[in-house]
């Protein structure tokens, strides 16, 4: 055997495979461009640990004239943040987007990484466990701004970490967003308890302190610039919805030094129309207490200008009774009998008692009340 063929022989394991114009183990061979041809069986000695994977193609077969390019796999943050997976070839929208996917991961399988290199187009992450073989490495495609997987190695020989370095304050704002928007004064210990249950990973008070705060900052800046858009949106009523009603009270504050809003009253015009049209003379009388951060009241409102006729319907609160007579003197006011029961159920228990008040408050005549 010659020289050649032993040198050959020794470098089988590190053959690599050309993608290009369909030739395998050699690049197309020079024209007149200058272009050397490389034989990538030849005596050459390839270091893989210094091969540059920036100029690295994942291979797939576009015999059916598929592009090459549409085969790749593109993340969705969408739909696969639930459980990241990666693998060589995936694309990825930027820096940031692939940063918060690798951190994801790691987040959910109780692993700790460590990005190595973290540039705008080329990134690393590598295992924080010195002997442990998970890496990947992403950089930009050619032709295009996206960056996509150039290598990867997804093997894990390392344990789970408590108290994950990974899970950041920053991380936790995020995830618990939407809990704190409807839950704004959430306890703090049971923050902490709730992290542990989701991820199985132990977080300091102080870190959740600071999630939530930050977290809370940025809902009551977005609801500060949809005040600020409310007039917008009573504009944009009228324009959509003909005969709409919308009034915006505020009230000057001096020591901010601008207006503060209020309360705003809504009447859309197909509701009215339809009401006055056709629908029963009965309007239901009820309120929520808002949960956000600045707090409030939802009520149902009508403005009435002829009141004979009409027959109201609320709960059983003692506030409203003196109203009633007071602003609609000559309208009906009934009970909901919903909260009535609720109610009722306090002092009369049982399915007996229960089936005589619903018997009593469906019936459609006088008598069949009576018995």
């Amino acid at each position: 055997m010659s020289s050649n063929e032993d040198k050959k022989s020794k470098n089988k394991d590190h053959s690599l495979e050309w993608i290009g114009d369909g030739a395998k183990g050699k690049e197309p061979e020079s024209t007149n461009t200058g272009v050397e041809s490389w034989d990538w069986g030849a005596d050459v000695e390839l270091d893989l640990e210094e091969y540059d994977y920036d100029n690295v193609q994942p291979k797939y077969d576009s015999d059916d004239g598929t592009p090459m390019t549409d085969r790749w796999p593109e993340f969705n943050l969408a739909t696969d943040m639930v459980d990241p997976e990666f693998e060589v070839g995936m694309k990825f929208s930027d820096c940031k987007v692939f940063r918060a996917v690798v951190r994801e991961q790691f987040i959910k399988r109780n692993w700790d990484v460590v990005f190595v290199r973290s540039e705008a187009f080329k990134l690393k992450a590598v295992c924080a466990y010195l002997d442990c073989p998970w890496e990947i490495y992403a950089s930009k495609m050619q032709h295009e701004k996206t960056l996509q997987a150039k290598k990867y190695e997804g093997e894990h020989t390392c344990g789970i970490v408590w108290e994950n370095p990974t899970v950041k304050c920053s991380w936790l704002s995020v995830e618990y967003m939407e809990t704190l928007k409807s839950n704004p004064r959430w306890p703090v210990s049971s923050f902490m308890e709730t992290v542990k249950k989701d991820y199985n990973t132990g977080v300091s008070r102080q870190q959740v302190y600071r999630a939530k705060e930050r977290a809370l900052w940025q809902i009551e800046g977005i609801y500060t610039e949809q005040y600020s858009k409310i007039w917008d949106y009573c504009e944009e009523l009228r324009k959509t919805n003909p005969e709409t009603t919308t009034k915006v009270q505020c009230d000057f504050n001096e020591q901010l030094g601008h207006l503060v809003f209020q309360r705003l009253y809504v009447c859309l015009g197909a509701c009215k129309a339809a009401f006055i049209a056709g629908c029963r003379s009965i309007i239901g009388l009820d309120g929520c207490f808002l949960k956000g951060v600045y707090g409030g009241k939802f009520l149902a409102a009508v403005e009435i200008v002829n009141q004979f006729g009409y027959t109201f319907v609320s709960d059983k609160q003692k506030g409203l009774l003196p109203t009633f007579e007071q602003v609609v003197p000559n309208s009906e006011h009934m009970f909901c009998a919903r909260h009535l029961f609720t109610n009722f159920r306090l002092q009369f228990k049982g399915k007996a008692l229960s089936d005589k008040f619903w018997g009593a408050a469906k019936a459609t005549t006088v008598p069949q009340f009576a018995r």
